[in-house]
């Protein structure tokens, strides 16, 4: 790497021959000591090797201080000698396959060229003594190219995950998993573990494996190489806050050119808003080049990039090697996961986690509120605490249905809190899975759902009360009308045998009472026959529910009501009326009475009746419009009680139960029925039916 910068002050110091326009970075860059890169990549804390792409055999030609020390050799005992020569498979692991995925690694990237990053691997490592040591890896191996674009050295560089696994194994044991969010937690905190290893690693990345001046020459394009190929950004900077050297990663993050950063002052790059932050964290960051420090830059397209420090002058005097990360992505993951976390916690539902086991792994404090329990008296034990005397085997049926993928959504049961007390819940639970997909547990939302169901249940209870009493209500009804119908018979038939054979006989204050007795009785006859036709439209029997024609029920009323329509002139329209699914004798006596009600409470004029049908959603609904007396508004509801009259006197007979009835009738189909009316310009009746189509 020390030829790349010094040809980057090559270059300063022609520009310094031109007079009129002297480069002080350039002069500030001649007198920068060249680094001995050997001594860099051989101390570097990053685990490398160094190896030729002869492949099988993969001979070893450089290795770091950190990775000879990580696997327990020397490096005289390993230089010129093949990769699985040293590094062999576990012989006492039958299932071991590290060798095989290793060399399919370093295959790939010799013949793509590119960085071929590998899963997490148990490798073991032999001791001095013999004896092999279970180990996790987490390897990249990348293609150094020559100037032909031909691979001239493989770089394998590790991470040492032995003590992360380990911790994993030992938290999936414990059964820690609490719900998706933990799992995804998990695979953040993993990520954030590797990365903090590879900027450590990214700070120290140039390195010299050559012992004469020919073979630092040739070490010098390698590393050259390995700069420019970094995943991270790698940048060089002068005391003045200068970039002095830039490679290729660090130009996308910052969405630009080489040619535009060299010779840029960071502060072009800092967000006008996090000026003073960033001048001192910059400032911290020369100072404490161990601990990684966050800010962010602006890149060229405007977008601000969130970003992970790390810088180094130990090697490079008068210069700072400096190493940067994009985390835009995981801090918003993080941000995001809190807000999760925040959410699930000020839950009022429980909300809680178990394995497949039962175990319970997690507990918010909305399950505190409702199963009385605290965190610290349930995490670890089985769900089952919460078990009613007869709910163990629905329990483990619900994970047995988790385990094999399903979902249970709004289940309704019950459970038993710390103070024994038996509630009602109802759950919703979903499996939980890890990275790879496999179901790991159960998370579950129970919502308290007890006084929703003993509202339910008292007001099951209260219809069931109300529906004998009105069914106890409407049987003595029609016992007593169809009972007083004999005796009222007599008392009708005899007046009306005394009116005959007395009236005119008597004085006139007895002819008076005779009519009495003979009106009364005839209405209260009326009265009967119309409670029973009332009780009738009310009881759900001996309907014959059909496809009818509105028309055609519309045609029989108005026959049915000849003698009052040729009486009052009445005119009535109707046309492209539908079919409606109803008994035909019930739709008939609807039109009849609003029919009849129309020419009955006539205006001075000749009666006009339009019915007209209009389909809303899935039902008709009909509208029965007159140009009669009218109604007061507030009296609109009044008129479909039963004997209720508006009319108690005067030329307007009848017993006020005629609209009681259409009101039950339309009802009975799960219709409605209203009255839109102003006195003195008529009313509309307007009821609904079921379309027969749907």
């Amino acid at each position: 790497m020390s030829a790349f910068i010094a040809d980057r002050m090559n270059r300063s110091q022609h520009r310094v021959e031109i007079p009129e326009k002297p480069d002080l970075a350039g002069a500030v860059r001649r007198k920068a000591p060249v680094p001995d890169f050997r001594v860099l990549f051989e101390s570097a804390p990053g685990l490398y090797l160094v190896l030729l792409p002869d492949e099988p055999t993969f001979t070893i030609v450089a290795v770091s201080n950190a990775y000879a020390a990580a696997t327990m050799v020397k490096r005289e005992d390993i230089l010129g000698r093949g990769l699985f020569e040293i590094f062999p498979d576990n012989p006492d692991d039958p299932e071991t396959t590290g060798v095989q995925n290793l060399h399919a690694s370093l295959r790939r990237a010799l013949e793509s060229g590119t960085p071929d990053t590998m899963a997490i691997q148990k490798y073991d490592i032999r001791r001095p003594d013999g004896i092999f040591e279970e180990r996790y890896w987490a390897p990249v191996n990348s293609a150094v190219l020559d100037e032909n674009g031909r691979v001239h050295y493989l770089i394998h560089r590790v991470q040492d995950v032995t003590e992360f696994v380990r911790l994993k194994l030992r938290e999936s044991e414990q059964a820690n998993l609490s719900s998706e969010l933990r799992s995804r937690a998990n695979r953040i905190e993993a990520e954030l573990f590797l990365q903090g290893q590879e900027l450590a690693d990214a700070k120290r990345l140039a390195a010299d494996l050559e012992r004469s001046h020919k073979a630092l020459r040739k070490s010098e394009f390698r590393y050259r190489r390995l700069f420019e190929s970094a995943r991270d950004g790698i940048l060089i900077v002068n005391g003045e806050g200068r970039f002095v050297e830039v490679n290729d990663s660090f130009c996308r993050i910052l969405k630009t050119t080489r040619e535009r950063l060299l010779d840029a002052h960071f502060s072009e790059f800092v967000p006008p808003e996090s000026a003073s932050d960033v001048q001192r964290a910059f400032l911290k960051l020369r100072n404490d080049w161990n601990t990684p420090i966050e800010f962010p830059f602006r890149a060229l397209d405007g977008s601000i990039v969130e970003l992970e420090w790390t810088s180094s002058s130990k090697y490079l005097p008068g210069l700072y090697f400096c190493a940067c990360r994009d985390i835009t992505e995981r801090k918003s993951l993080q941000a995001t996961s809190l807000r999760v976390a925040a959410i699930v916690e000020s839950s009022v539902d429980a909300i809680v986690g178990e394995d497949l086991d039962g175990t319970i792994v997690s507990w918010n404090r909305g399950a505190e509120r409702i199963f009385g329990y605290k965190a610290q008296e349930v995490l670890g034990r089985h769900i089952s605490l919460l078990a009613t005397p007869d709910g163990f085997d629905e329990m483990a049926g619900i994970l047995k249905r988790i385990g094999g993928g399903e979902h249970v959504d709004h289940f309704e049961t019950k459970r038993r809190r710390k103070d024994g007390q038996i509630i009602d819940v109802s759950l919703t639970v979903s499996p939980v899975r890890d990275g790879s997909g496999r179901i790991i547990g159960a998370s579950k939302i129970a919502r308290d759902v007890t006084e929703r169901e003993r509202t339910a249940q008292a007001l099951r209870a209260t219809n069931a009360a109300l529906s004998r009493a009105n069914a106890d209500l409407e049987q003595v009804a029609y016992s007593a009308s169809h009972d007083l119908q004999e005796p009222l018979r007599i008392v009708a038939v005899y007046s009306e045998m005394l009116k005959k054979k007395y009236g005119g006989r008597l004085d006139r204050q007895a002819d008076e009472y005779i009519g009495y007795t003979v009106d009364g009785a005839r209405r209260m006859q009326q009265l009967l026959r119309d409670l029973l036709a009332c009780l009738r439209a009310t009881d759900g029997g001996d309907a014959q529910v059909v496809r009818v024609d509105a028309s055609e029920a519309i045609g029989h009323a108005i026959a049915n009501l000849h003698a009052a329509i040729e009486e009052s002139g009445a005119s009535i329209t109707y046309t492209g009326l539908p079919r409606v699914m109803v008994d035909p004798v019930h739709l008939q006596q609807i039109f009849q009475n609003l029919i009849g009600n129309a020419i009955k409470y006539r205006s001075n004029e000749r009666p006009c009746i339009s019915v007209k049908a209009t389909r809303r959603n899935k039902e008709w609904l009909f509208a029965v419009k007159d140009n009669g007396i009218g109604i007061q508004e507030e009296h609109a509801d009044q008129i479909f009680g039963v004997f209720k009259r508006l009319h108690p006197s005067g030329p307007h007979t009848g017993t006020g139960i005629g609209l009681a009835i259409c009101e039950r009738l339309v009802r009975r189909y799960g219709g409605s029925i209203w009255v839109e009316s102003s006195p003195g310009r008529g009313a509309t009746f307007f009821f609904t039916m079921p379309d027969s189509t749907t």
